[in-house]
């Protein structure tokens, strides 16, 4: 059993070419069709971004990754440790 959708492409002879067809040739179509079948290719084309978009991206331990650089077997520095050492870099950088 044919679908509708199905049916009117084959009795659409301008869709039945064998020949790709070019975005404006296709828009020339589109514009000639009523604005629910508009709508309704509107929201098929949009669905199938979604189901795009929906494809998770593999996740990544960067958590895990963080914690290990900071993860030096002593204790965190003090403030004025780490004044002390942004000043000798400082010192080192602009001195030159």
């Amino acid at each position: 059993m044919q679908s509708k959708q199905t049916k009117k492409r084959q009795a659409n002879p301008e869709t039945s070419s064998t020949e790709p067809t070019s975005y404006e040739d296709i828009r020339k179509i589109v514009l000639g069709w009523s604005p629910t079948m508009r709508s309704a290719l509107a929201h098929d084309i949009l669905d199938t971004l979604a189901q795009q978009a929906e494809t998770p991206r593999p996740r990544r331990k960067t958590l895990h990754l963080a914690l290990g650089l900071l993860d030096k077997g002593q204790p965190a520095p003090t403030d004025e440790e780490v004044e002390k050492m942004l000043d000798e870099y400082r010192m080192s950088k602009y001195s030159q």
